[in-house]
């Protein structure tokens, strides 16, 4: 897939790059008691989410790692409920052209993490409804999130920790 940064200057400034593959890290699921879906309130569930970023320039790779988390909110305490940990794997044929590297970190384009974002985001809601089949928890589907915001909110926080409220 080719995503262009800059219309006037197509071939100077356009990125290539593919979805390399997924890596399910972690899935746990914890089915409610009855006595727990029989009073089931919607608002007592909380959805987190974690988004990690990791490159690998020798191997033009940008790898991002989503956690999503629901908590069920019993008694004053927040149990777990579920936990995905999802590896996107995306490599970057002209990776040395889009990311800036100082040190440790590196600069990748707003633009380019928010499609990251949003591919890696849309798959773990897809997994998360195949994984949860059969399950109570399967009726509710991980909201449609603007990519765009999760960027920015991450901007914000200095744990890369973002609450959604799922309502």
């Amino acid at each position: 897939m080719k995503k262009l940064t800059n219309q006037k200057s197509q071939k100077a400034n356009s990125i290539t790059y593919r979805l390399s593959g997924f890596i399910i890290r972690r899935f746990s699921l914890v089915e409610p008691a009855m006595d727990i879906i029989s009073s089931f309130d919607l608002q007592k569930l909380k959805l987190g989410l974690r988004v990690d970023f990791f490159h690998n320039l020798e191997q033009s790779r940008i790898q991002v790692n989503l956690t999503v988390i629901n908590k069920y909110e019993l008694e004053g305490k927040d149990i777990q409920i579920l936990e995905l940990v999802l590896l996107a794997d995306f490599e970057i044929k002209n990776i040395a052209s889009v990311i800036e590297v100082n040190s440790d970190n590196c600069k990748i384009p707003d633009h380019l993490l928010t499609t990251f974002v949003s591919i890696t985001y849309s798959s773990a809601r897809g997994i998360i409804f195949a994984k949860t089949q059969g399950s109570y928890l399967n009726q509710f589907i991980l909201p449609i999130i603007d990519p765009k915001l999760i960027i920015q909110q991450m901007g914000n926080t200095k744990t890369n920790e973002i609450i959604v409220n799922s309502n």
